[in-house]
This record gives structure tokens, C-alpha cells and sequence, in this order.
């Protein structure tokens, strides 16, 4: 095991942001979003609700298909039984219902986010967690023609941990296996069920620390196997980042951790992603200790080769970042959420920052709560806007997209009939297009909705650059020097 150890220095005053970029830093202010955008009307809108008693609840989990079309996983509650069940829906690429399933014998628990994956033999699966009773808890794996909407199998997994909080990771792998994470009595858990739904023997990850601060995030190689990350604090109280990889038969490829001198922040956990070039790129919120006891929130982000190698690290002080994302050529998009407004930086493949704007949404709204993001293959960043008013008492959603250069080109609001989106959670990026899921409340007193909204990716963008840009060179940052192989 090899520990990489890193610190870099950032500064963010008022409405500069300073990103530290190795052993050189550089300032870029912080742009408001404020020449008018054209709304950009999705190609089309679903929601889908179950008849009667019976609605889709937060969280939700959407995967799209290789026809370009979704396929959802809902919570659901059934109020005659007071029992929640699990609702899956699948749209082709004109938004047209193809089938709904609605599973009744289960207390899905509405705590443990679903998880869901798509292979490349027709068939998705399906993790969630059933509550079998106060003290039990079991992981349900279902596996799905895609076609049809026909079970295929189903497995049953017992928990050991039925109290913890943790999200699933699930992936389906280049062989169609699919690999479940989860955290287990402070320990992380790796569950590889096969095409035919046979079990392997499970995976433990013994850790040095606790776990429970962090989710787990999993990327699935095309080499094949399964990459999983996750954050522990050690008794020293200085956190690690785990970056652990195993192959398509289950040998342990690598198993790196990283240490950054700084707490890991439960706010915003760790995310992993993958390149197309097979890199890794690590995410984290981070809470440093200054001299006088005050903590200051940032974010780590560290980018490394296929064979775990690393190639660089940024520290961003003061941008606690709720996520990032990268797209196929290994440009990447931060986005930070704070009360009054949404910051993104966008940060070039070799970790030099490009350009960061300011989003405030609509005036008079008094925060922004959720946000969504992604980047697009040719550079476009897109966000979602969750603003809450401080009256009326009412939620409004935005989807805002700047080109590649950073101009701003849409700002569109997310709705369904009158009502718009509650909780957007997820960008899913196609090759023609671009959709937002999320969970919307039809009204005060019905069950809430799970919506879909596609949007093209051709169309002429027509609002200007913004005023006042500033770009300086920079030096593409270096990993430093203190590196112990163990």
C-alpha cells in the first residue's frame, strides 16, 4: 500500500476565488451569471406516478439505456398497507412508457438511496435495502430484461449492519456482473452476483478507521472489475482516502490511500469517476484546523492513472464542493453550493482551472439547497438551481448550461404541468442528448412524482460572452515530492 501525501495552498476572498494549481496559484473572479440566457424547452417531459395510493418518493435512481432511452427506480409508498414498495418504469428516446413494474412485497427503506446499472446484454439491475424489521435488514438484487420489464432473478443478501446510513455502490461490469458496496460494521462489503445471478463469496475490506463519514463511490473499468473509493479517519484524527481496485475474477489489483492533513467533511463525501482514458479522478470535502480552532471547508481533488499512479492534486480552500463530474476527455466541472448562490469551476484535463462563474438564480429567492451537474463531451457544464423563496412558500428549478468557453447559453426552468421540479439529483449525458431526473410533489396532498427531462444536444446558442473575463497562464500542477511506499 502506498500513501500519497499532498498540500497545496488556496485562498478565496469575497468574490475571488484563488485555485491553487501545484506549485503555482492563480486568481480568477468569480462571474455572475448576468446577461440573459435563452430557455432551452426539453425535447420532452415525463412523470410518472402509480395509480391510486401508490407515488414515487426521494430518492430516486435513473440509468439510461443503449436505445437512449431511461430506465427508473422509485420509492414508493402504499398507504392501505403503510408499506413502501419499489416502482421501476422504462421510456424509450421519445419519452414514450414502454412498461411500469410496481413491487408491493417489500418495506424499502427510504433512507438507503437505490441504486441501479445497465449491461450491455439487455438486461438492468436494481439494489435496494428491505427493512425486515427494526433490528433486520436485507440487500434485494433484482435483475431485469430490459425489453420487457420480465424478472430474471432475484437475490436476497442478509445485513449485517441494518442501522447504517450509507449509500449503495453498484456497478455493472464489463462481463455483466454486478458489484454491490456497502458498509458493514465498519468495514466495506463487495457482493458479486453473476449474469445468471449466482453469488460469489464476498469481499472484505478490512478498515483502519471509521467509515462511517463517507459514502462509497465505484466506477466500473472497461478493462473490467470494480474501483471503489471511500474516506476513514485514522486515530490520529488525520483522514485517508482508499482507492481500491480488483479485477474481473476478484484479485486485488491495488488498494492506495491517500492523506490530505485535513478531516474529511460528512457534508460532502467522496465521489470517484473514471476518464476515457481509464484515469481516476477523486473527489472530497475536507474540513482543515487553523491555529485558532476555527475549521475552514475545501475540497480535494486528485486525479490518477489506470495503474493508480498519481498525476496531480488540487486543493480548493473555501470550495467545499457538493460534486464534480468529467466527461470522456478528462475535462473536469466542480460545482459549490451556498446560501445565496451556486459557484463552478471548470478545471482542464492536466488540473489547470479554466474559468468559474457565479449562478444566483432568480432574485428574490433566499437559497440554493440541491444541484446537479455534469459536463458534455464537447466542454458544456450544466447545473441544476434548486431555489427556495423566502415567500411565497414554493420551490423552482433551473437547468443552466455554459459552453465550453464558459459563455452562458440556457437557463431553463425545470416544471412539471405547474409545478416544478422539487429535487433534481441526477445529469445523465447521451450522445444526441441530455435529461435531469428528479423528484417533484404533485400537490399537498397527493404522493410526489418521479420526472424525467430530455433535453437536445444540437441547437444554436446565441447569448454572449461574459463581460470582464480573465484568464493567466498557470503551471499545470505536479504531485509533490513526499511520496512512502509501504
Amino acid at each position: 500500500m502506498s500513501t500519497q501525501s499532498t498540500r497545496l495552498s488556496a485562498l478565496q476572498s469575497c468574490h475571488t476565488l484563488r485555485l491553487g494549481t501545484g506549485i503555482a496559484g492563480f486568481a480568477l473572479t468569480l462571474l455572475s451569471a448576468a446577461v440573459s440566457a435563452q430557455s432551452l424547452p426539453p425535447s420532452w417531459t415525463q412523470s410518472w406516478l402509480a395509480p391510486t395510493t401508490l407515488g414515487a418518493s426521494s430518492p430516486v435512481a435513473t440509468a439510461a439505456t443503449p436505445d437512449a432511452g431511461f430506465i427508473q427506480l422509485n420509492h414508493g409508498y402504499e398507504a392501505a398497507s403503510n408499506t413502501r414498495v419499489i416502482g421501476l418504469v422504462q421510456y424509450n428516446a421519445n419519452g414514450q412508457l414502454r412498461w411500469s413494474s410496481v413491487s408491493t412485497n417489500f418495506n424499502a427503506d427510504p433512507n438507503i438511496y437505490p441504486a441501479i446499472a445497465v449491461g450491455s446484454n439487455g438486461s438492468a439491475s436494481i439494489v435496494f435495502r428491505n427493512k425486515l424489521s427494526f433490528s433486520q435488514s436485507e440487500l434485494v438484487i433484482r435483475s431485469y430484461e430490459l425489453s420487457s420489464g420480465q424478472l430474471r432473478w432475484e437475490k436476497r443478501v442478509p445485513e449485517l449492519d441494518s442501522f447504517s446510513a450509507s449509500k449503495y455502490g453498484v456497478q455493472m461490469q464489463a462481463n455483466n456482473e454486478i458489484a454491490v458496496l456497502r458498509q458493514e460494521q465498519g468495514d466495506v462489503t463487495l457482493t458479486r452476483i453473476s449474469d445468471t445471478g449466482a453469488q460469489h463469496a464476498d469481499i472484505r475490506v478490512l478498515t483502519p478507521g471509521r467509515d462511517e463519514l463517507s459514502d462509497i463511490s465505484a466506477v466500473a473499468p472497461a478493462t473490467g472489475g470494480i474501483a471503489f473509493a471511500f474516506v476513514t479517519e485514522i486515530q490520529n484524527g488525520e483522514s485517508v482516502i482508499h482507492l481500491v481496485k480488483y479485477g474481473a475474477n476478484g484479485v486485488l489489483e491495488f488498494d492506495q490511500t491517500d492523506s490530505g492533513g485535513t478531516t474529511p467533511c460528512v457534508s460532502f463525501p467522496v465521489r470517484l469517476r473514471q476518464d476515457g482514458s481509464g484515469n481516476f479522478l477523486l473527489g472530497r470535502g475536507t474540513l482543515a484546523s487553523l491555529v485558532n480552532n476555527v475549521g475552514t471547508l475545501g475540497y480535494r481533488l486528485q486525479k490518477r492513472a489506470a495503474n493508480g499512479q498519481v498525476l496531480w492534486t488540487r486543493n480548493e480552500v473555501d470550495f467545499p464542493a457538493n460534486d464534480f463530474a468529467v466527461n470522456a476527455n478528462g475535462e473536469i466541472a466542480i460545482v459549490h453550493n451556498i446560501s445565496a448562490q451556486i459557484n463552478v469551476a471548470k478545471i482542464s484535463a492536466d488540473g489547470m482551472a479554466l474559468w468559474t462563474r457565479q449562478y444566483h438564480g432568480d432574485q428574490g429567492f433566499a437559497s440554493s439547497t440541491n444541484a446537479a451537474l455534469t459536463i458534455g463531451a464537447t466542454g458544456d457544464v450544466r447545473i441544476t438551481s434548486f431555489n427556495k423563496p423566502a415567500w411565497p412558500d414554493n420551490n423552482i428549478a433551473h437547468a443552466v448550461e455554459w459552453r465550453n468557453e464558459g459563455a452562458l447559453c440556457t437557463e431553463t426552468l425545470l416544471q412539471t404541468g405547474s409545478m416544478p421540479l422539487v429535487y433534481p439529483q441526477q445529469f445523465i449525458e447521451q450522445n444526441e442528448a441530455w435529461a435531469v431526473t428528479g423528484m417533484h410533489q404533485s400537490n399537498p396532498s397527493a404522493p410526489s412524482t418521479a420526472s424525467i427531462f430530455r433535453f437536445p444536444n444540437a441547437r444554436p446558442c446565441t447569448a454572449e460572452k461574459l463581460m470582464g473575463e480573465s484568464f493567466e497562464a498557470v503551471e499545470q500542477p505536479v504531485p509533490a515530492p513526499d511520496v512512502v511506499a509501504h
